[in-house]
């Protein structure tokens, strides 16, 4: 696969793990919700105070919102190929690799495409002729590069200095 073949699966796979993601935060909240009513309409029992549960609920509502937030961005910055794509990709990619197996496998994926062969899709113009002065293959001239190229004037080289 290409590059940009790979790119885009993985903007498709980060959107898909994140909607399934957030899926399951919303399918357990509803869940969850009749079970605190049982709890706290149960006559006889004791249960802990009302703001300390909706607490806990809030507390577990933003730290799964906090591992399928970057998932949903990443994949959209990755299917756009924006320039902040690489470094939501690498974090989302860090964050799923907690939740085993297909989180894992996921960033396994992730970082092996965007710290290796994908780097390269989101450098910009200027590393990539910095590679090039370094020794690495040419680069591959953009349409910009040649529209640049004529509209500079020729100017004659700086005559050095007479030194005798």
């Amino acid at each position: 696969m290409k590059p940009e073949e790979h790119n885009k699966t993985l903007g498709v796979l980060h959107l898909v793990y994140g909607g399934l993601q957030a899926l399951f935060v919303i399918v357990a909240s509803f869940f969850a919700i009749p079970a605190f009513y049982v709890i706290w309409n149960e006559p006889g029992r004791t249960a802990p105070p009302l703001a300390f549960a909706l607490m806990v609920f809030g507390g577990l509502l933003a730290l799964s919102l906090f591992f399928f937030a970057p998932a949903l961005v990443a994949g959209y910055g990755l299917l756009k190929r924006k320039g902040w794509a690489r470094a939501a990709g690498i974090v989302a990619a860090i964050l799923m690799a907690l939740n085993a197996p297909f989180g894992t496998a996921l960033a396994i994926y992730t970082l092996w495409f965007l710290l290796g062969s994908g780097a390269r899709l989101y450098e910009d113009e200027s590393a990539r002729f910095a590679r090039y002065a370094l020794g690495d293959a040419p680069p591959t001239p953009t349409s910009e590069w040649f529209d640049k190229e004529r509209e500079r004037e020729y100017a004659p080289p700086v005559q050095p200095p007479d030194w005798r």
